[in-house]
């Protein structure tokens, strides 16, 4: 077989790869926002309307409290990454 023959039947298989992985994370996807939603209503978890004061209550302190922590350390990670990621300073 010709190098240029051999080259174009791994084309076509690594393409096939491909295409069955892509159908296989969709599949997952699907499967995954069923999975999810069936257990929330399995187990009985609901989230009421946004004119609830409790809702109002829970977002706020979502927001003031574990929302502050979460961001602080999205931010700390990002200057971190952006320190490793800097060359050194030469000497």
């Amino acid at each position: 077989m010709r190098r240029g023959k051999v080259l174009q039947i791994g084309g076509y298989i690594s393409g096939g790869v491909l295409i069955v992985f892509g159908i296989v994370v969709v599949v997952l996807g699907i499967w995954g926002f069923m999975f999810t939603r069936d257990h929330i209503k399995q187990e009985g978890i609901v989230f009421g309307p946004a004119t609830d004061p409790a809702v109002a209550k829970h977002v706020a302190l979502l927001l003031t409290g574990i929302g502050l922590v979460i961001l602080a350390f999205a931010v700390f990670g990002r200057r971190s990454a952006a320190t490793e990621a800097a060359p050194a300073p030469a000497t």
